[in-house]
């Protein structure tokens, strides 16, 4: 029979863990019914437990008892072990994730020629001239180097055990934000009787939980904590158990990394998106994919094999060859050199890029190349390129937002991303993908088909590496850094960041758009694994079906794709660009207000900062990328006038902070008019 003291400890724990599931299923629901599952087959007997919870006398505090291993996790010091954690958890930069790119803000600028460097060349010069004036200021670069900061907005507990530490860490750092994960919903259910974690939750805080999930729910969850306070994502703070952690660390990494703002920065969305789109507009024919219906049958049901650059289309590319007219071929315009090589013939092309580079794609062929082809370029794509398409056979797309009302909105990293979520919107019934790997040769380390520009600039990764070099110095790449991830026909694939980013993309696109009765089968040998498709080996396909008329289809294509298509905007989208003109005329005001306020500390600058930005993010046109401009200004520039002004040793600020609103008033509503003056193109 338990004693006083023992039933006491019991009526207390069953307390704690009653009032946790009430908070989950109020803040998490799904979570909190997984745990009630979980419970209930402890109880039916269904479900033998590994983990034990146990209270060490000797230490006074609770152990996890392994039975499986026959050891316990604390190592029977439970007190020592939150001790420590509770100790090397400081307000430094220790343990934490920096969102800066370090390359960005230390450079030099030495040239700013056109000529030279291109559109995005000129825009990235640009921005490293944006940069130095805020870096002037007080001459401060990004560096690994520790240092002592005054809050952190963001923390991530990597792993719970028992959790125990939580409430001390968030009593001692008081951040605003947490991010809980744990790969053992059978530990986490072991925390909920010793740990409160409805602490993470009140006094305006907030908490996101990703429990025992596969990498898409956990991108998923971790995309939520991201973009809950989005302007507070310049520093994360960290603790880690170090127990069964996998690569939590690697998907979080990728997570930071993908929102880079120099992969595609605010000049750029201004001049490539903003500026080419609206001038391009009245020139092409522009799909918009409201104007299908449930009996558009644009591809009549034949079977689609879309072509990627990586490394696998080397692979299938003889078998292709024979086998082109079972198909109809859609190709980006990267795999092209490839497909003259091989004499085969694609039925679509698909170009993203705002490079006048991308002409570099087509060299090689002819008049009579791409003749009885379909092209589909972005609205952004330079005039060098499109001058090269035949006009009756060229199709424009808009990015990142519609100027159309109720159009779907084209993003994607690469022209891949988006030409796959074109044909799921146009109803393709069989997709075969080829040479989209989005992962790498895995004996040579190249990032793509023999033919690709990446490889003829010597462009491979060194997989050999064990170890990213990146993890032990605290410096990370999209594009050079390694991951493990699991593959389409082998087990497990090396990919780099990027490559994972993408496939995230896919995932989603394929989570929101595609249809039940829509098959995608993946050729890819050495590629990536891509959810809710087939993987599905080249030998094993029959082929049992006719060739296709591609002069047939070729006029059938440009038929229907016409009939979906607009040259002009209605005047619903025109009466939306007008309010929004208006809208942004009284952000403009605004901004100049805050440019004459008598900033008198950091923390007002930032309130003004949000208040500007709140007024951006709910601005009532449905076209409108404003906010998306901010937003990434807002990683470039207010992360690192955050990053300088968050920091102990800098003291009596006022005047270099007045300075920065000075140059930060003049650069954001130099921005807003460039970006009024564009839409006004269309008025």
């Amino acid at each position: 029979m338990a004693t006083n003291e023992e039933q006491k400890l019991q009526d207390a724990l069953l307390n704690t863990y009653t009032f946790n599931l009430q908070f989950l299923n109020e803040y998490d629901n799904i979570l909190g019914q997984r745990v009630a599952a979980l419970d209930s087959f402890i109880g039916s007997g269904e479900y033998k437990e590994r983990f034990h919870l146990e209270f060490i006398k000797d230490d006074g505090d609770f152990d996890i008892y392994d039975e499986a291993n026959d050891s316990y996790i604390y190592n029977r010091k439970p007190k020592k072990w939150n001790s420590k954690a509770i100790v090397s958890t400081n307000f430094d930069t220790k343990s934490t994730i920096n969102s800066l790119n370090p390359g960005m803000y230390n450079k030099s600028i030495t040239d700013l020629s056109e000529e030279k460097y291109g559109l995005m060349g000129l825009n990235k010069l640009r921005i490293l001239s944006d940069i130095k004036n805020y870096t002037s200021v007080r001459n401060e670069k990004i560096s690994n180097n520790i240092k002592k900061v005054k809050s952190f907005n963001k923390f991530i507990f990597v792993g719970t055990l028992l959790g125990r530490h939580i409430p001390k860490i968030l009593n001692k750092i008081k951040a605003t934000n947490y991010f809980v994960c744990e790969s053992n919903l059978e530990i986490f259910r072991l925390s909920l009787f010793v740990c409160d974690y409805s602490l993470l939750a009140r006094d305006g805080r907030s908490v996101t939980f990703s429990i025992m999930q596969d990498e898409t729910e956990f991108s998923n969850k971790l995309e939520l904590f991201y973009n809950n306070f989005i302007t507070d994502n310049t520093l994360f703070k960290y603790y880690s158990t170090n127990y069964n952690i996998e690569n939590y660390f690697d998907r979080i990494i990728n997570k930071v990394l993908s929102k880079d703002p120099f992969v595609f920065d605010y000049r750029m969305m201004l001049e490539s998106i903003s500026s080419i789109t609206t001038r391009n507009f009245p020139k092409y024919n522009t799909l918009n994919f409201t104007k299908l219906n449930d009996t558009s049958n644009i591809f009549q049901d034949k079977n689609i094999i879309f072509l990627g650059a990586g490394p696998s289309l080397d692979i299938g590319i003889q078998w292709l060859k024979e086998n082109q007219n079972k198909f109809i071929i859609v190709a980006m315009a990267a795999a092209l050199k490839k497909l003259v090589e091989y004499d085969i013939k694609p039925d679509i092309i698909t170009t993203l890029d705002p490079q006048d580079l991308v002409i570099d794609q087509f060299q090689g062929t002819s008049s009579t190349t791409l003749q009885n082809t379909v092209k589909i370029a972005s609205l952004n794509t330079p005039d060098i390129v499109m001058d090269l398409l035949d006009s009756e056979s060229l199709f424009t797309y808009e990015v990142l937002k519609s100027l159309q009302k109720n159009n779907p909105l084209l993003d994607g990293i690469t022209i891949g991303e988006v030409t796959f979520k074109i044909l799921l919107l146009l109803k393709a019934k069989n997709i075969y993908l080829l040479g989209i790997d989005l992962a790498l040769n895995q004996k040579t380390g190249k990032t793509h088909s023999d033919s690709h520009a990446c490889n003829a600039h010597g462009h491979k990764i060194d997989i050999d590496k064990k170890d990213n070099q990146s993890m032990l110095d605290n410096t990370f790449s999209l594009r050079d850094d390694t991951v493990l991830v699991k593959g389409n026909l082998i087990d497990k694939v090396i990919t780099t960041r990027l490559f994972n980013r993408s496939v995230e993309d896919y995932n989603k696109f394929i989570e929101l758009n595609k249809q039940a009765n829509q098959n995608i089968y993946n050729l890819s040998e050495n590629g990536a694994y891509i959810q809710d498709t087939i993987p599905t080996k080249i030998i094993d396909l029959e082929l049992d079906y006719e060739d296709i008329d591609k002069s047939e289809l070729y006029i059938s294509l440009v038929a229907n794709l016409t009939e979906i298509s607009v040259k002009d905007l209605e005047t619903i989208d025109k009466n939306n660009l007008k309010d929004e003109i208006l809208q942004i005329d009284n952000i403009i005001e605004f901004i100049e207000k805050f440019s004459k306020i008598k900033i008198k500390s950091y923390t007002q600058f930032k309130e003004q900062l949000d208040e500007i930005f709140t007024n951006i993010k709910y601005m009532r046109s449905y076209s409108t990328i404003l906010p998306e401009i901010y937003i990434n200004f807002d990683f470039a520039i207010n992360r690192y006038i955050d990053y300088i002004f968050n920091d102990r040793m800098v003291k009596n600020d006022i005047k270099d902070l007045k300075h920065i609103q000075y140059i930060w008033s003049i650069h954001i509503t130099e921005l807003i008019k460039q970006y009024k003056s564009y839409l006004q193109r269309l008025i």
